[in-house]
């Protein structure tokens, strides 16, 4: 098949690293071609020098065979390129409707009624729903802003769509529908390169996957000739190490509970109804269900808590690193004390000097592998696996006794999330208890000890891990209907 979109000898490189060194990549119409590769490997790069946004120092991008020149995102979308980016690009005080209408390229601004009715029927045709078209997007869960994302790209009806890590946020029912829209993209003939590191749904829908390792392909092969251990094998230039598995809890040793707790929500309405929980030593409890069902707001709880001195009763992983974990611009060192316990015990009088700030951080950047040119690096500069390792850092020096982990594997690779899942393991051998959101039901399988579902603001279970046919069932079906 003739390529529809090439990049021929793409190479990017910035201070201490070459984020792309000579790389080929070419998608048909009509193809799903995976893009796979580690944290840190390229993937994002290519995506942005493809859609326009990162200007490549040496190398050619050719369209339907003539060699063309984007020198900025608009260009890429008049050239018919869509683009999901794997960190939101949404304004958050304007709607949703609004979003997509800024997203559409339309000459002139239309009218609020019918921004709204044209994001409606642009989330009816492909079946994704963003939740309220007239809501703000901040007031939106991950996975609801990850759909407006997704449908701001469909808005222009492009013949190229690049989705990095589009279903990072999404429940299992949402992953299937997105599915079927890029199937039914496919058929009509658009070109779709998907980033992805949950392997299995590479396989499901990719019929090529392109694999890249230190800013170099290495891999260009058919889906159908490899498994998720080759694919692995392939990304990290090593056999996966297999999973660790959570050591059963100490029952009858409660150390942590939520009574009847009711809360409302930002807009008013009742957002947590009667949540009851108890939580052994050495457990962790799943929370799985559609992002927007209430669990933004049982964190929010959560980290409310202190104790009799008024020190938070918990440690946090949060959903989003990038906007909630760390401040881009401040240093390794600086983020892994961004912290009020942690700051207290570093600077008692009330200053952190530059030797504290590096001397309180080298510990930990190497006992959980921190790969940066120097302490001092800013946390922009790392790869998502080494920005992740900051966060888990950090919330693992207070030495908590109960650790609230968000999606804290989300746009992860193989390996940094066996780092992330074997911390959380060794917290809870040593007598930390652990609730653990995610939207993803094998990762919950894989790592707790029993689940709640949120539904509309209820936790409905809890279900016993390992799960019964039944079980699984059950909660597919609270999901599915649990969703706004």
């Amino acid at each position: 098949m003739p390529a529809l979109l090439e990049a021929r000898a793409i190479t990017k490189k910035y201070p201490g690293v070459a984020a792309l060194d000579g790389v080929t990549f070419s998608i048909a119409s009509g193809e799903v071609a995976g893009l796979l590769g580690e944290n840190g490997a390229g993937k994002s790069t290519l995506v942005g020098v493809l859609g326009g946004a990162i200007a490549p120092d040496r190398g050619e991008l050719y369209l339907s065979g003539e060699r063309i020149r984007l020198r900025s995102p608009a260009d890429a979308a008049a050239a018919g390129i869509g683009v999901v980016h794997q960190h939101e690009s949404l304004i958050l005080r304007f709607s949703v409707a609004e979003n997509i209408a800024l997203a559409a390229g339309l000459p002139a601004f239309p009218k609020r009624a019918a921004m709204i009715d044209a994001a409606r029927r642009l989330a009816d045709r492909y079946g994704l729903n963003p939740g309220d078209p007239a809501a703000p997007c901040e007031s939106l869960s991950v996975g609801e802003r990850q759909r407006v994302e997704i449908l701001k790209a469909l808005s222009r009806n492009p013949r190229i769509l690049l989705l990095d890590e589009p279903t990072a946020a999404l429940s299992p029912r949402e992953v299937a529908e997105l599915f079927h829209v890029i199937v039914r993209l496919r058929d009509a003939g658009v070109a779709v390169a998907l980033v992805d590191h949950k392997l299995h749904e590479v396989l499901r829908v990719c019929g090529r996957v392109v694999i890249l390792r230190r800013g170099k392909v290495v891999a260009d092969m058919l889906t159908k000739d490899s498994d998720e251990r080759g694919l692995a094998t392939a990304m990290i230039g090593k056999a996966p190490a297999p999973p660790a598995r959570a050591m059963p809890a100490r029952e009858g040793e409660i150390v942590f509970s939520v009574d009847g707790v009711s809360t409302r929500g930002r807009i008013g309405s009742l957002a947590l109804r009667s949540i009851n929980i108890k939580l052994s030593r050495g457990e962790i409890l799943g929370i799985a269900g559609v992002d927007g069902n209430g669990q933004r707001e049982f964190v929010d709880y959560l980290l409310s808590t202190r104790d009799s001195a008024g020190r938070p009763t918990t440690a946090f992983i949060p959903p989003d690193r990038r906007g909630e974990g760390l401040i881009l611009s401040f240093g390794v060192d600086e983020n892994l004390l961004l912290d009020e316990t942690l700051l207290r015990n570093a600077a008692p009088a009330g200053y952190l000097s530059p030797r504290t700030r590096a001397e309180s951080s080298a510990a930990a950047i190497v006992q959980y592998n921190i790969r940066a040119a120097s302490s001092s690096a800013k946390a922009a500069t790392l790869s998502g696996g080494n920005q992740q390792k900051i966060v888990v850092a950090r919330a693992m020096a207070r030495r908590p006794g109960v650790l609230v982990a968000a999606h804290a594997t989300r746009g992860l690779d193989v390996e940094a999330a066996s780092f992330v899942h074997g911390e959380i393991l060794n917290f809870t051998k040593n007598g930390g208890a652990v609730i653990y959101i995610s939207t993803d039901l094998d990762e919950i399988a894989a790592l707790c000890h029993r689940t709640l579902v949120f539904a509309r603001g209820s936790a409905l279970g809890p279900f016993e891990i390992p799960w019964s046919a039944a079980d699984f069932e059950a909660i597919g079906a609270i999901m599915a209907g649990g969703g706004r």
